[in-house]
């Protein structure tokens, strides 16, 4: 599988989630977004490290911080930080592993 392959492709303010791996304690999804306004918000009993594969992102979290993401930024979300994502560039992608 070629994650580039999985590009978004879809319209406006949307988010899809593909599975590419649950096992045990871990769940890895590849992400493609296109939000140019807020999505929904998350709150998740487990810690969750993100890659962003492509194009760039704000996330925010209920606190009233914000993490600017750029290509290739990492970030480790602790579980029960309530966050969403604010905003991406068109066609962002995203390696999310779930730590269960």
């Amino acid at each position: 599988m070629n994650l580039f392959a999985l590009t978004n492709t879809q319209s406006p303010e949307t988010e899809t989630f593909t599975t590419l791996l649950r096992k045990d304690n871990i769940h890895i999804e590849h992400i493609s977004s296109n939000m140019s306004k807020a999505g929904e918000w998350y709150l998740e009993a487990h810690d969750e490290w993100i890659l962003l594969l492509q194009g760039e992102a704000k996330l925010e979290y209920s606190n009233g911080e914000t993490d600017y993401l750029i290509q290739g930024d990492t970030l480790l979300i602790k579980e029960n930080i309530k966050h969403r994502v604010a905003s991406t560039s068109t066609n962002a992608l995203w390696l999310a592993i779930h730590l269960l």
